[in-house]
């Protein structure tokens, strides 16, 4: 049996307004250093699409590389946009938490 988070494992994750919770399985784990997630499918034009974050040690403290891809040319260009803001949105968030060491979960 594989944990929650673990490489192998399943994550949920809800966005507001999203039709559906979104699956993630997490298909490399590597820390500190690095994770790669798939989308199994069930969030809509995300099936097979791959999200990864690698941090390495920079002259300004750490390197955060996030990239979302493999979406479908079918895909609405509408909704890349959202996806852009969405994941603009956490991205930012996560810099504010490390930053003041207080976390907010809501995204505005």
């Amino acid at each position: 049996m594989t944990r929650e988070g673990s490489q192998g494992g399943e994550l949920s994750f809800g966005f507001q307004g999203a039709p559906v919770r979104l699956p993630i399985l997490v298909k490399r784990l590597d820390p500190p250093r690095a994770i790669t997630w798939e989308c199994p499918g069930a969030f809509p034009y995300w099936e097979g699409t791959t999200i990864s974050w690698t941090l390495d040690a920079s002259e300004h403290g750490t390197k955060v590389v996030f990239r979302h891809d493999g979406f479908s040319d079918s895909q609405p260009e509408f909704d890349l946009g959202s996806v852009n803001l969405t994941w603009g949105k956490i991205v930012a968030r996560l810099k504010d938490v490390v930053e003041s060491g207080v976390a907010d979960p809501a995204l505005s």
